[in-house]
């Protein structure tokens, strides 16, 4: 039984990825996007677990809306396609997006559900600056 042709990587596919491989910048990009879509995902659902156990399925439902509305408003405010140095901002969204995340962290040791909710808002915010609202 023959293979099919769309599975069989091409030999130009997989030596543009080899070459990519090899080139340490883009893997260091490619960890670094990585990572940060895992602690992502991750503070999504310790946002939905505080939120559930704050306020039940409607305070879950508002997580959604926490998340979408700063991102959208970001994205129709900020041109991010004029930016001069593209890779400053994306450091600095990297940095407003880690201390969202400890913010989040201190919040739920201390209790606050709120400030948890507020904190993914601003990590959700600065996200929308690289990636496209979903």
């Amino acid at each position: 039984m023959a293979a099919d042709p769309s599975t069989v990587a091409s030999p130009r596919a997989v030596s543009s990825l080899a070459a990519i491989a090899r080139n340490r910048d883009i893997r260091n990009l490619e960890l670094a996007w990585t990572v940060g879509v895992g602690v992502d995902w991750a503070l999504l659902v310790v946002a939905l677990l505080v939120a559930y156990e704050a306020g039940g399925p409607v305070l879950v439902g508002l997580v959604a809306l926490i998340r979408m509305v700063p991102a959208v408003i970001v994205n129709l405010s900020f041109d991010t396609g004029r930016l001069a140095r593209p890779e400053r901002a994306l450091v600095g969204v990297s940095l407003v997006r880690g201390a969202a995340a400890a913010a989040m962290v201190a919040a739920i040791l201390v209790d606050a559900p709120l400030a948890v909710l507020a904190a993914l808002a601003v990590s959700s915010a600065a996200g929308a600056l690289v990636r496209p609202t979903l």
